[in-house]
């Protein structure tokens, strides 16, 4: 999976969002993208964005995460109307389904 031009693409898009939300928010942060192995089914392997925003309070840190999770989720949506194949759909179905976006609250 990881090696795929579809999931690297996904990836892509990702941090692209992440770019346009960070400008859009004014804000800074750390983001890293990891996979964790699902604890009810060992052969998925789950997309971590894991995040940690600077300078901000607890309660807009938690408005900022819906925000973001809201706006990647979307333009995941509309980037799966744009696969070319069955295939490549079918991929972002389930890379999508697959990731996650946590807030390190530390």
């Amino acid at each position: 999976m990881y090696q795929k031009e579809t999931f690297l693409r996904f990836i892509s898009e990702i941090e692209r969002c992440l770019l346009i939300f960070a400008n859009f928010y004014k804000i800074s942060f750390n983001a890293e993208i990891h996979f964790q192995q699902d604890w009810e089914v060992k052969d998925v392997k789950n997309i971590i964005l894991q995040l940690k925003v600077f300078n901000i309070s607890f309660k807009e840190e938690l408005f900022i995460w819906k925000q973001l999770s809201h706006f990647i989720r979307k333009v995941l949506k509309m980037f799966e109307f744009n696969s070319i194949s069955e295939e490549e759909l079918d991929d972002y179905i389930n890379y999508n389904k697959d990731f996650y976006i946590k807030i390190n609250l530390e």
